[in-house]
């Protein structure tokens, strides 16, 4: 209703503006974060710290269940 008498365009433009408003807020902060190499490499160690424990709990199930050492 709000666009039957007006062209893509200006669909189009209006989009464009809500979606980079929506956005704004999440580039600010990443912008801020990836900054901070320090924190970045923390946030990574601790992934890695944490996905190596699932690892190895899978393998050792993995293991188990074909009879590897």
């Amino acid at each position: 209703a709000k666009y039957d008498s007006k062209g893509f365009a200006v669909f189009k433009n209006n989009l464009a503006e809500v979606i980079v408003a929506y956005i704004e807020p999440i580039t600010k902060e990443y912008s801020k974060i990836i900054q901070d190499k320090q924190y970045v490499l923390g946030v990574l160690n601790t992934g890695k710290e944490k996905a190596s424990i699932v690892a190895a709990s899978t393998l050792r199930k993995v293991y188990d269940n074909f009879g590897l050492i």
